[in-house]
């Protein structure tokens, strides 16, 4: 009696698992589908979606499979979108101290925070979450999807970057930064020479020296913060001296390193205001820049970022692409621009950043052109599982409820 239980059991169990298996494989169909890496299909098209992953792309609205079908004709399907740089979901964005390799955002998380459903509102599936520039060596960052109960559940990518800034922090010169750094990286380089462990794979002991040892040997990306184009300069100086890997991250006073940072073939992140006004010292003229474009035109793989702490706008990335199409890039190259070309930079591309076979089912359904301020996100599929859904945003409908048409009733 007792095996038959135990078969039962298992026999239960394995139709639970079989059943989830199924529930897991859908086909989702919208009126137009936008890979970025590949074709637009304008005429409609249907992702096939197996086990949380893209498992192949057609056009038109077709199933070979027999798999439940999710149609949405009057809507666009697109790649979530990779937000490159951020603090968000942080207590604070910068340590006290300037000179700390060894700690990690993932201990100062929190996967509660509201700023992460934002990131779903604007159909963001990817970010990348690090240290702010307020620092020397802040700690390292880390690839995330904005859904998990735990921090730990929502990671990507872990060794994704350490945060080094090059451009000066408050009080201190840029002159004093760099020696600092150095110092830094030479006393790590010296004490992982010296070091001797028993086991062969840890090579450093101190807790301290594990992540600039990780830096130093090529595991650990840097993340370089240049707020001027001598900064770029000295980023070269160390990536050249010690043998450092990573990019930039670029502030606007260093849009005139572009065609450096397009000669050694290092990415870089833009700013997060596209557009900033630049005042000729001499002549006191100011002359808005349009850095999307500069850097395409320097050749320079175009990496766009937004701005979290801004209440409208540059907070959202589709702002920041709808931009740059509106400095001269096409919109192939603004939407690669907050997907593809991010995914690429951060590493993480062989899994996001566009609708391909084989990567995950990071899908983003659109009312309707995502450059256009009247589509919005209508749901939103992480890894082939549905996290989002704004029928059933409460928040946002307590928002929307909020706006008055003028005779004392909400409106939509």
């Amino acid at each position: 009696m007792k095996m038959a239980w135990t078969l039962a059991a298992a026999a239960c169990a394995a139709l639970v698992l079989c059943t989830a298996a199924r529930a897991a494989d859908f086909v989702l169909q919208a009126g137009r589908v936008v890979t970025v890496d590949g074709d637009v299909l304008a005429e409609g098209g249907s992702v096939f979606v197996r086990s949380g992953r893209i498992a192949d792309i057609q056009p038109g609205y077709v199933n070979p499979w027999g798999a439940e079908v999710r149609r949405h004709e009057d809507a666009w399907l697109l790649p979530g979108f990779v937000e490159a740089h951020s603090q968000g979901g942080l207590e604070a964005a910068n340590e006290r101290a300037p000179n700390t390799p060894f700690v990690s955002v993932l201990d100062g998380l929190d996967p509660l925070a509201e700023y992460f459903v934002d990131l779903l509102r604007d159909g963001v599936t990817t970010v990348f979450v690090v240290p702010g520039d307020q620092t020397l060596l802040g700690g390292k960052g880390l690839v995330l999807k904005p859904v998990g109960r735990t921090a730990e559940e929502m990671i990507v990518r872990r060794e994704a970057g350490l945060k080094i800034a090059l451009a000066p922090r408050s009080g201190t010169s840029r002159m004093a930064q760099v020696a600092e750094l150095r110092r830094a990286l030479v006393t790590a380089r010296g004490q992982e020479a010296r070091e001797v462990v028993d086991d062969p794979d840890d090579p450093v002991r101190s807790p301290r020296q594990k992540a600039l040892s990780a830096l130093l040997d090529g595991r650990l990306p840097a993340v370089m913060t240049c707020s001027a184009p001598v900064d770029v300069v000295n980023a070269f100086a160390i990536m050249d001296e010690f043998g450092v890997t990573g990019f930039v991250r670029l502030g606007t006073g260093a849009r005139k390193a572009l065609p450096m940072l397009a000669e050694r073939g290092v990415p870089c992140l833009l700013p997060d205001d596209l557009e900033p006004l630049e005042r000729d010292p001499e002549s006191g003229h100011e002359e808005r820049r349009f850095l999307a474009l500069e850097a395409r035109d320097a050749g320079v793989p175009v990496v766009i970022q937004a701005n979290e702490s801004s209440p409208y706008g540059m907070r959202s990335l589709w702002y920041q692409a709808a931009v740059a199409v509106s400095q001269g890039l096409t919109r192939e190259e603004a939407l690669r621009a907050v997907s593809l070309e991010p995914a690429r930079t951060l590493g993480v591309d062989g899994r996001v950043g566009s609708i391909t076979a084989g990567k995950d089912a990071n899908l983003v359904l659109w009312s309707g052109d995502p450059l256009d301020p009247a589509s919005h996100v209508l749901r939103v599929w992480i890894e082939g599982e549905q996290v989002y859904d704004r029928a059933a945003d409460r928040r946002l409908a307590r928002l929307l409820e909020g706006i008055s048409d003028g005779r004392g009733k909400g409106a939509r």
